[in-house]
């Protein structure tokens, strides 16, 4: 069963190459002609996580780090992203649990949307 738990900064390594697995697969699936997607600058996802760390998800399976969630709050504006499953592990749900938590997390600090 899949866990979730608050990311590490010593998970963002990690973390930077299921994003690049994830998102080239996406492309792939797509039909681009140009797949690859490189893994990004480590201070880039460094700031993200600077920026809302406890907000920051990772998704565990088998004891291993299987996907990751970004939320990001500006006031009662919340978003989540990226969020990404490593491509073995695409269409087997996994991405929910992290949608789910991301969402709550978003609501419990106050969040909201147009309906309330």
């Amino acid at each position: 069963m899949p866990h979730i738990r608050l990311l590490n900064t010593s998970d963002l390594q990690t973390v930077n190459g299921i994003l690049s697995r994830a998102f080239t697969q996406a492309r792939i699936d797509d039909g681009y002609s140009h797949t690859h997607v490189p893994m990004c600058h480590p201070e880039f996802l460094n700031m993200y996580f600077k920026q809302c760390p406890a907000g920051c998800f990772v998704l565990e399976d088998a004891g291993q780090i299987r996907g990751a969630v970004f939320c990001h709050v500006w006031g009662e504006t919340g978003w989540f992203g990226p969020l990404a499953i490593a491509p073995e592990k695409h269409h087997m749900g996994m991405g929910r649990y992290l949608a789910v938590a991301a969402v709550n997390f978003l609501k419990d600090a106050g969040c909201r949307t147009p309906a309330t």
